[in-house]
């Protein structure tokens, strides 16, 4: 990790912006993806038991 604190005027390229915004999309999709299946799982198991 780059530390900007030594030098807080410096430009961050374009790029650097849009791959971190990508990366986290990607996480912040996939953790609500995540949630989403889990909480749906556990209501199905709650409405209809397997056993």
């Amino acid at each position: 990790m780059h530390s900007f604190s030594n030098s807080p005027d410096t430009k961050i390229p374009p790029v650097v912006i849009s791959g971190a915004i990508f990366v986290g999309k990607a996480v912040a999709g996939g953790a609500i993806g995540g949630a989403t299946s889990w909480a749906a799982g556990r209501i199905l198991d709650k409405r209809f038991p397997s056993k």
